[in-house]
C-alpha cells in the first residue's frame, strides 16, 4: 500500500478513532476502529475511499437507539433505513 499524500511505499494498515457528524447535522458520533493507513511520514489517516464508505453507511444506517460511541463494524451491521418499500 502506498501513501496517497506523499507516495511513501512503506505504509501499514491501522485503525483510527474519529468524530463524525451525521449527514443531517443533528448528531455527532465517535466512531472507533475505522480502517486507516499508517504512513511513517504523514501519520495515521483515513483514505478517501474509506471516508466515502463511512459516509455512505451513515446515510443508510438506522442508528436511532445506538449510543454516540460505536465501532465501524457496528455501523456496517446496523439495520438499514428503508427508503422505498415496494408493495
Amino acid at each position: 500500500m502506498e501513501c496517497q499524500w506523499c507516495n511513501e511505499p512503506h505504509t501499514t494498515e491501522s485503525t483510527q478513532d474519529c468524530y463524525w457528524t451525521m449527514p443531517d447535522g443533528k448528531r455527532t458520533l465517535r466512531i472507533l476502529q475505522i480502517p486507516a493507513v499508517d504512513c511513517p511520514k504523514c501519520g495515521v489517516y483515513i483514505s478517501e475511499p474509506m471516508n466515502q464508505k463511512v459516509e455512505e453507511n451513515l446515510i443508510m444506517a438506522d442508528l436511532t437507539g445506538y449510543p454516540d460511541t460505536l465501532t465501524y463494524d457496528q455501523i456496517l451491521h446496523a439495520p438499514k433505513i428503508r427508503l422505498f418499500d415496494l408493495k
